[in-house]
């Protein structure tokens, strides 16, 4: 493949895996990434004209972007108010509800551009941005672009000083679940990695890879087929029967630590705590950074199929 085709093909797959992060960032909120930046726009800039919110988008091609304020109006995040001197013109502004979800969308934009930052820390990005707009400043999405980053351009923004990249990108969440079987059977049932596969939908096999019996110290290989086939390696590192199980290495694309707390409730009913830390790599820190609810969606779903089989056995 020649270098041209590589870049270009690397270019498309950085932006749609970009996409479809943010998208699924946005989902909870009801919005797409299109309508999430003409909120920002409008939050940046306060009021603006059709023509003029055309003219900054880059994510949706057009300066009459209709059918896209269409959509954010009808969902009740902007008003369209008709030019008093002018009834040709309409003027667009965030209505409270706009406003709000606008510094939600905010925050999740911090999050993938601290990722960004992360992973381009030691390489030359001026030099990349200097090639990219050379390439796409003459083009209607460049010329968008460039309106945006104009010195006189209220929303020009610059890292604040003294705030360096965040050299690690990591995720940390929790699920609580109540489980209708004495904990000394859940830990037992716990301690043995092998019966992973049978309640996470994602791993084929589990099997011990050091000698002597279960305790801190033993290792695991197991392999996963989802979200993509991978060996992966673990080891136990906090063993307190029939209280505390702490697990550390491979989990799908991060690396981390599993702890599983226990806490008896009654003779039969055991409280189960299930804490994630993890951490990534490379271009997987923009994951990272905004796909935690999934993640933790993902793993509750799991423990909730670890629920059943601990309850019917």
């Amino acid at each position: 493949m020649r270098r041209a085709e590589h870049l270009r093909f690397a270019i498309l797959a950085a932006q749609r895996e970009g996409n479809r992060l943010l998208t699924q960032a946005l989902k909870p909120h009801g919005i797409t990434p299109s309508q999430a930046e003409v909120l920002r726009l409008l939050q940046q800039h306060g009021t603006l004209s059709l023509n003029g919110l055309g003219q900054l988008l880059v994510c949706e091609s057009g300066t009459n972007p209709s059918r896209l304020v269409d959509r954010v109006v009808a969902a009740g995040l902007v008003e369209r108010r008709t030019d008093a001197a002018d009834r040709r013109y309409l003027h667009l502004s965030l209505t409270l509800e706009g406003r709000r979800l606008a510094t939600e969308v905010a925050g999740i934009e911090e999050l993938l551009y601290a990722a960004l930052d992360a992973a381009g820390e030691g390489l030359e990005v001026d030099a990349m941005l200097a090639f990219l707009h050379n390439f796409i400043d003459a083009l209607p999405s460049g010329k968008a672009l460039s309106k945006r980053l104009a010195p006189a351009d209220a929303t020009t923004r610059t890292r604040p000083a003294g705030r360096a990249p965040r050299k690690e990108t990591t995720m940390q969440f929790e699920n609580t679940l109540t489980i209708n079987t004495p904990a000394g059977k859940v830990f037992a049932y716990l301690a043995q990695p092998e019966n992973l596969p049978r309640w996470n939908y994602a791993l084929e096999t589990t099997e011990q890879t050091s000698p002597g019996p279960v305790g801190i110290g033993t290792t695991y290989r197991q392999t996963r087929t989802l979200p993509r086939p991978a060996e992966e390696h673990f080891r136990i590192t906090e063993y307190d029967p029939p209280n505390l199980l702490t697990i550390d290495g491979d989990f799908g694309p991060f690396t981390g630590t599993a702890t599983y707390q226990l806490t008896p409730l009654d003779q039969h009913t055991t409280q189960l705590v299930n804490t994630f830390h993890l951490s990534a790599t490379g271009a997987l820190k923009a994951a990272a950074a905004i796909a935690g609810p999934q993640v933790k969606h993902a793993v509750a779903k799991n423990l909730d199929v670890l629920k059943n089989i601990l309850e019917t056995r």
